[in-house]
């Protein structure tokens, strides 16, 4: 996958067929979207050609983004893995997102040999959101590429989206996270040191630094795996405030069961199958313990069929 970070893009003899959008989640409806990108650009033998942004419009248009589903280096891979051919991720300046449809049609898209753009059932593109659908077909009518929507995916008769995915992360429902994405949900970062409570209850856990742009399910205890040194090791964690110990930050720690080592240092990821239970506080580290161990072995049960 060609990757670039700004218009113009190189000749392509072959044409391009692009989509433009956030994408956040690369949930199943832009799945189908995506699919659609590959398959209309196949039949035109031009380049499959995804525009996409280095961080959301809303932290401009509104000053108030809304978290991440995905990173954008989670984000790039999700596209690789789709079959995405190139990959443009522009900053959203206040200077791009003063720039009308047209202009932004005749400017960018077509001196970049777009043969045909395919948008999602909400899309609107340049200022004002004046590129609408509608708008965009008098285009294509007057400069001669094609124009294609693909509709909502539906699940509960209701269109999938990420703000209904970042409700169920709200309410730490990852069964209908996992439906909505087409895969688990996953979270990760550096291993860095805590402050080895974990440990001192047999229970060593790895502290992850995860990036603040990146949104956690709502706290409490969670079944998943790791991947570590190329092998799938079950792993239970825990999202919140650690109230057994005192007042903290907000933490992501994870025990991967079964396995002792040194990984600090170390990227990890986990993949998130179920929410075991809330976070609680315990009158004594004891019972914690005792509550962890409870914990494992709901999460091993889980997880042995995965």
């Amino acid at each position: 996958m060609q990757l670039y970070d700004d218009f113009p893009l190189p000749l392509q003899p072959c044409g391009r067929v692009i989509t433009i959008g956030v994408f956040d989640g690369v949930h199943i409806g832009h799945q189908l979207l995506l699919g659609t990108l590959r398959e209309r650009a196949e039949a035109l033998e031009a380049a499959c050609t995804v525009v996409t942004f280095n961080a959301h419009p809303d932290a401009l248009l509104s000053g108030a983004a809304p978290s991440l589903l995905t990173t954008p280096d989670e984000k790039r891979e999700l596209f690789r893995r789709m079959g995405i051919d190139e990959l443009l991720c522009l900053e959203f300046t206040p200077e791009l997102a003063a720039t009308g449809a047209e202009e932004f049609v005749c400017d960018k898209l077509l001196k970049s040999g777009m043969k045909e753009l395919i948008v999602g059932p909400d899309f609107a593109l340049g200022r004002g959101r004046g590129g609408t659908f509608e708008a965009l077909g008098l285009l294509a009518a007057e400069y001669s590429f094609g124009l294609r929507r693909v509709d909502h995916v539906l699940r509960q008769d209701r269109p999938v989206s990420s703000t209904r995915i970042r409700q169920a992360l709200d309410t730490g429902d990852m069964h209908a996270v996992s439906a909505m994405l087409g895969r688990l949900y996953s979270a990760g970062g550096t291993v860095v040191k805590g402050r080895m409570v974990g440990r001192s209850l047999g229970f060593p856990t790895a502290n992850i630094s995860v990036t603040p742009e990146k949104l956690l399910p709502s706290n409490g205890v969670y079944a998943g795996y790791v991947i570590l040194d190329g092998k799938r090791l079950p792993a239970v964690a825990n999202i919140g405030r650690r109230p057994t110990f005192g007042p903290s930050g907000r933490s992501f720690e994870i025990h991967i069961i079964g396995f002792s080592g040194d990984i600090y240092g170390k990227e990890l990821t986990m993949y998130i199958v179920e929410r075991l239970r809330d976070e609680e506080a315990f009158s004594d580290p004891l019972l914690l313990q005792q509550r962890i161990s409870m914990d494992v072995e709901e999460a091993r049960g889980k997880l042995d069929n995965i």
